[in-house]
């Protein structure tokens, strides 16, 4: 889903890609995890919405809190992605997980099985 409507009231749908290695795929799940978890239980401080940038098989990434849609935005500091412009304007690559699509439509759950490895 998406927050933007074109004029006649469809959603606009954005499809892009991002790159990744496929240990993105277990480190997703424990990142996101430390990232949502309390301070008091030794996760970040009271208000954090990014983590630090970590090393997964030679990629920068880290995770952000968006709340329109409300989700997280993994990004990869290790890839340009040169934007709309197509100019030398540098931008990380960066991929959106809706909350409704990461938690109620299961993506988290495929990910932390490890179902995924059978497809590699």
């Amino acid at each position: 889903m998406t927050d933007r409507i074109k004029e006649n009231g469809t959603p606009v749908y954005i499809c892009a890609q991002t790159d990744v290695t496929f240990k993105f795929l277990d480190w997703f799940p424990r990142a996101l995890s430390d990232f949502v978890r309390p301070p008091a239980e030794g996760g970040q401080h009271a208000g954090a919405m990014i983590t630090q940038d970590e090393d997964v098989d030679g990629e920068m990434l880290c995770i952000c809190r968006v709340s329109i849609p409300p989700g997280y935005d993994v990004m990869n500091r290790s890839r340009w992605d040169w934007g709309f412009l197509g100019t030398n304007t540098f931008m990380e690559q960066s991929v959106e997980f809706e909350d409704e699509v990461l938690i109620d439509g299961g993506i988290l759950k495929w990910m932390e099985s490890g179902d995924w490895k059978a497809l590699i």
